[in-house]
Order: structure tokens, then C-alpha cells, then sequence
């Protein structure tokens, strides 16, 4: 029984790993559509205002140049999506677990400490680690409250009032198993045979490239198709 609890464990441990991957996919292709959406948005505003642009001048044959309203309308817009596409591909380089260099602008991984092109110091490093370091400190300190929260000398265990504590102990234990059951991701079956049948409904999962489209058959770091790298 123990190979199969091993087995298990990994399963459950393979599919968790394999549904924040596909949530990191998910999230990247979103942002890649949107990315280009607002830079088609620019190209067609800059096709419009050099339409603008030509006629505004042609009209005088060349001897001045005024700007319209629809052109000063046309430059604003250009200037705020410019300004989204900035925020987006920032957002996209945090889902990544990427940075970009204060001083050069190269990207590079968010735990590095310097930047690997012109040694800059990271600023997003200290906090990284310091979120790292409150993350873990959390469940140990859990544990040792528990662990050190003293017994109610008042409580008999004989009488009334002992039972009454023990059946209202009793219920709260079975609410918190019920809320445990109901946030447990997935339950993966002891058996061998439904074991297998569980592994080949979750190789059934479709992944699909978020930078050119193209389904995958299975998660890996980069492209086949387009050699885009996404898992890094």
C-alpha cells in the first residue's frame, strides 16, 4: 500500500504542478492578445493621422502645417495606449517571474540579484525574498500557537458540562473536516486500476502556445512551432 500512497502523492503533486502552468499560460496568452490589440489600435491611429496629416498640408500646398482637432484627438489616444501596452507588458513580465533593468532595460529573472547585463543592483530582489521569508514564517508560527495554547483547567472531563464541551468540540471538528473536503482540489483514488483511469483523464488536458497559437501536446518550456519561451 505504501508504493501506491507514493503514487498518490506524486499524481496529486503532478496535477497541482500542471494546473498552475495552465493558469500561467491562460494568463500570459490573455495579456499577449491584448498587447497586440492595443498596438494594432496604434498602428491604425498613426495610418489615420498621416492621412490627417498629408491633407492638412496638401491643402495649404505645402507652406504650413496646423494641427486639427482631430489630429490633436488622434496624438492623445496614441499617447494612452502607448502608455496601456507599457502597463500590460509589465504585467506580463510579473506573471513570467520576470524584471526589467532600471538602468539598461534588459529582463531577467525576478529572484537575480544584479542585473546580468550592466551588474545593476535588482530592487525587486530584497522584496521577493522578504515576501519568500513572511510566506514561510506563517505556518510555523500556526504551529507553534497551537502547540503552546494551554488546557482549560476548568473544563471536567466527567459531568454535564464536560459533555455538553465534548459534543460541541465534536460538531466543530466535523464543520472543519467538511470545509477541508470541500477546498481539496482533487482526490485521487487508491486503487491501481482507477488510479490509471484518473492518470488518462488527466492526460487529456490541451495546452496551447499563447504566442502563436498552435496546441501543444504536452507542457514544456518552449514552442515547438515558434520557439517561444513561457515557462521559464
Amino acid at each position: 500500500m505504501s508504493i501506491w500512497k507514493e503514487l498518490k502523492h506524486r499524481v496529486e503533486k503532478g496535477v497541482e504542478t500542471a494546473s498552475q502552468k495552465s493558469q500561467q499560460m491562460v494568463e500570459i496568452s490573455r495579456l499577449n492578445l491584448r498587447i497586440r490589440g492595443k498596438k494594432e489600435d496604434i498602428n491604425r491611429l498613426y495610418r489615420r493621422l498621416g492621412i490627417l496629416v498629408y491633407e492638412s498640408w496638401n491643402g495649404d500646398e505645402g507652406e504650413s502645417l496646423v494641427l486639427s482637432e482631430n489630429m490633436k484627438e488622434i496624438l492623445h489616444l496614441i499617447r494612452q495606449f502607448q502608455a496601456e501596452v507599457t502597463a500590460l507588458e509589465k504585467e506580463l513580465l510579473s506573471v513570467r517571474g520576470k524584471v526589467d533593468c532600471p538602468e539598461c532595460g534588459a529582463v531577467f529573472d525576478r529572484g537575480a540579484k544584479i542585473c546580468p547585463v550592466c551588474q545593476a543592483p535588482n530592487p525587486h530582489a530584497a522584496s521577493s525574498s522578504s515576501d519568500d521569508r513572511d510566506t514561510a514564517a506563517e505556518p510555523q508560527a500556526s504551529d507553534a500557537s497551537s502547540q503552546q495554547r494551554p488546557s482549560d483547567p476548568s473544563v471536567s472531563p466527567t459531568g454535564s458540562g464536560g459533555d455538553h464541551r465534548s459534543e460541541a468540540s465534536g460538531n466543530e471538528k466535523k464543520q472543519i473536516e467538511a470545509a477541508d473536503e470541500e477546498r481539496r482540489p482533487t482526490v485521487v483514488p487508491d486503487s491501481p486500476r482507477a488510479l490509471a483511469e484518473f492518470q488518462t483523464a488527466v492526460g487529456e488536458a490541451i495546452f496551447v502556445c499563447p504566442e502563436c497559437g498552435n496546441q501543444l501536446k504536452k507542457l514544456v518550456d518552449t514552442c515547438p512551432h515558434c520557439g517561444e519561451k513561457f515557462l521559464q
